[in-house]
């Protein structure tokens, strides 16, 4: 199976920005097919993406950065899943930022992981310690458990679970890296709580330099990026260098 690299812009880019970015990584992984890429621009810019990659020969996909549980009603300014899945085919789910700025509990990112699922999308599953020390396994697992509360667990196949240490995202991060052995390790932990099957993947300042560090682990199956996926030269080195360390 192809490593999946997924490209979290977060709330950059303008217009004109995303479309030159998501042109320059289509035309970049153009009839390659070593890696299962997803792009997740901001939601007003999803049906322009779309646009551009509708005739790609690359191995692309459309995600969207978040989501609401309910399917319609009187929401102002939030967006259901039955409103993406005619476009996205994955959508990131509980990333620390969610969780940190927006209060998002683990009630709640069970019930979008529900609304997603419900749709017909891929969950991409965030969870990850805030701190690094003696319980981070413990604290993920505990995690992981609060946020799949009413997912059947044959359901579990169809996440995928990327392990973010919030201590390691470049957003906070005061300069610590997680090693590939260091996150193996947790996403070994994750695999014994959801199975073998379902893709545990590794998100938290990943480069072009450290990619192939993760990739390489055994039970790490793609990254999540995002500060090297606006950078449309370093985000096609860094999934030609994930299908390479895979190979």
């Amino acid at each position: 199976m192809n490593p999946i690299v997924v490209a979290n812009w977060k709330m950059n880019t303008s217009l004109a920005d995303a479309d030159i970015l998501a042109t320059m990584v289509k035309n970049g992984l153009e009839h390659f097919d070593g890696v299962d890429v997803v792009l997740c621009p901001p939601f007003v810019w999803l049906h322009h993406i779309a646009s551009v990659l509708e005739y790609s020969a690359a191995h692309i996909n459309m995600g969207a950065q978040n989501c609401f549980y309910e399917p319609d009603g009187a929401y102002t300014g939030e967006v259901s899943t039955s409103m993406l899945k005619d476009i996205c085919k994955y959508v990131i789910i509980g990333h620390s930022e969610r969780r940190k700025y927006f209060g998002e509990t683990d009630v709640i990112v069970s019930a979008k992981v529900e609304a997603v699922l419900g749709n017909g999308m891929t969950p991409i599953l965030c969870i990850g310690e805030l701190e690094k020390g003696e319980g981070s396994i413990k604290q993920v697992q505990n995690q992981l458990k609060g946020s799949l509360v009413g997912i059947n667990k044959e359901d579990y196949q169809k996440i995928v679970f990327a392990y973010e240490p919030v201590w390691a995202i470049s957003t906070f991060s005061h300069g610590d890296v997680a090693t590939g052995e260091y996150a193996n390790q947790i996403c070994t932990a994750i695999k014994e709580q959801v199975g073998d099957k379902p893709r545990v993947i590794y998100g938290g300042s990943v480069t072009a330099n450290n990619v192939g560090e993760f990739i390489l682990q055994p039970s790490i199956s793609g990254v999540l990026v995002g500060g090297a996926s606006l950078k449309a030269k370093e985000f096609i080195e860094l999934c030609k260098k994930a299908a390479k360390a895979r190979a």
